[in-house]
């Protein structure tokens, strides 16, 4: 069995130093892709899960699928979808074109 010691004679010390740090950094690395990896499961967990309430929720009459849809749209770490800027606008504005028709 080779023992450290015994490596240090093949290779100068500068060499095993080089070694231990790369098997140090290659496992750092394989942590971070392992942390990486968990993070994006439970979070396509947390997604779908969503999905499923929320279409248990429209099956059940509780909620309105468009109502549903809209939730489906936000992006994630907001709290408005994606073109609720840009729907509101339309919106307004066609609102104002009926104002104007009828006043």
């Amino acid at each position: 069995m080779l023992t450290i010691a015994q490596s240090s004679e093949f290779l100068p010390g500068s060499d095993l130093t080089v070694i231990v740090a790369m098997v140090v950094g290659l496992f750092m690395v394989s942590l971070l892709i392992g942390g990486l990896v968990f993070r994006s499961v439970a979070i396509q967990r947390a997604r779908e899960e969503t999905r499923r309430d929320l279409a248990a929720y429209v099956a059940e009459g509780s909620m309105k699928p468009a109502d549903a849809i809209e939730m489906l749209r936000t992006e994630p770490g907001t709290k408005k979808p994606k073109a609720a800027t840009a729907v509101a606008e339309e919106l307004g504005e066609a609102v104002c074109a009926f104002a104007a028709k009828i006043g």
